[in-house]
């Protein structure tokens, strides 16, 4: 049947309506974070106490809290609410809002995703509202317990794009630093590639190879990651929760709207300051490794380093080579790497032969997942 012009224009708006609502899901990045905060009293009850004590105590200064915040904020709109570990507030002003809760010796401020400039707008707000009102209330982020988890959206970073979902998988294993000595401290909780058993490296290897040579999806990877190398951790029992890099929110149906790319090796951020320079600093990583196009080397340290020093270096390189101000990086670094300086002579070096080979590489047009019999190609690794 032939239709009509109104009914063509129709069909054209419809269409172009879902694509411009797909389309909005893309770039840039979207961040959610975890923020936490404890105090004496909630950390001597999660010694002590059984479950039903600390939840108490806990909930104690939840409500204290919400209270702070009502004085604080007149326009905001506070909704009681329920969740796993029992009651919980959802703070609303005007279109951002976010949930104050429980959670194991800490209290837990989640947020949903937002871009990095809508994370800006709001820093008055995420300062007084949160950070300022729990120091009233003698709440503060701790060191070690606690954590500081940051989500980031994986269809507006990653849509269409698995070569750069691999990069960044990738990029994140060659720098375990990251996760272990400067942005995150505990090897039980969220261990990097390196600190697993080496059958799991080499699986690790092998699934990044077939994932090279393929058309594997980005969610295919995360699946393969999950099911492949995420087998065993360091302490605990379940083996694909416990890690510095989350996968199950990028592929698994339950998350279907809000796949996300969990990195679990974060410190609880001391102020909203120290956050938005972990968010700078992973999207220009994410600007970086798009110039890479799929091709970044994949070259896993032999072992974790120890000495600060080297840990430093390293985090010096990562952040220069992306152009990123390494003051304003050192606001992340913990207290034991703080007042130490990096080997600039070696860093500067690295930086510039990074720099050379990333420049060659663009210049060239090379078709980096060609089809290849995956069993010849293992051969060659």
């Amino acid at each position: 049947m032939l239709l009509g012009n109104q009914q063509i224009r129709l069909v054209l708006f419809i269409g172009l309506s879902i694509l411009s609502t797909f389309e909005a899901r893309a770039w840039p990045p979207t961040y959610g974070p975890e923020f936490t905060f404890t105090n004496l009293e909630m950390v001597e009850a999660l010694k002590k106490l059984p479950y039903s004590g600390q939840k108490m105590a806990n909930q104690k200064f939840l409500n204290l809290w919400v209270e702070e915040i009502r004085k604080t904020c007149q326009e905001c709109k506070i909704i009681e609410k329920r969740d796993k570990h029992g009651i919980a507030y959802k703070v609303e002003k005007g279109s951002f809002h976010y949930t104050l809760s429980v959670d194991t010796g800490v209290l837990e401020v989640q947020m949903p995703g937002l871009t990095l400039e809508e994370i800006r707008a709001q820093k008055e707000s995420i300062h007084k509202e949160i950070f300022q009102a729990a120091e009233k209330m003698g709440l503060k982020p701790a060191k070690t317990l606690g954590g500081g988890h940051i989500h980031i959206g994986y269809l507006e970073a990653f849509k269409d794009d698995p070569q750069l979902f691999r990069d960044f998988v990738v990029d994140y294993a060659n720098h375990p630093d990251l996760s272990f000595g400067v942005m995150g401290s505990s090897l039980e909780n969220s261990p990097p590639i390196v600190a697993l058993e080496k059958n799991q490296q080499e699986e690790f290897k092998k699934l990044i190879a077939e994932f090279d040579h393929s058309s594997m999806s980005g969610e295919d990877l995360a699946k393969a990651i999950d099911e492949r190398v995420y087998t065993k951790t360091l302490k605990y029992m379940s083996p694909k929760h416990y890690q510095a890099m989350k996968m199950r929110r990028v592929y698994d149906e339950i998350f279907q709207n809000q796949k996300t790319v969990e990195m679990r090796a974060v410190r609880p951020q001391q102020s909203v300051e120290q956050y938005l320079v972990e968010l700078e600093l992973l999207e220009e990583r994410l600007k970086y490794l798009k110039r890479w196009k799929g091709r970044l080397p994949l070259d896993l340290p032999i072992e974790l380093a120890k000495e600060p020093i080297d840990k430093l270096t390293n985090f010096y390189i990562y952040v220069r080579e992306m152009g990123y101000s390494w003051e304003k990086a050192k606001l992340v670094l913990p207290e034991e790497l703080l007042g130490l300086e990096p080997n600039y002579h070696l860093g500067d070096r690295v930086v510039k032969a990074r720099h050379e080979q990333l420049a060659k590489l663009e210049k060239e047009s090379v078709n980096f997942r060609a089809p290849l019999d995956c069993k010849d190609f293992y051969k060659k690794i």
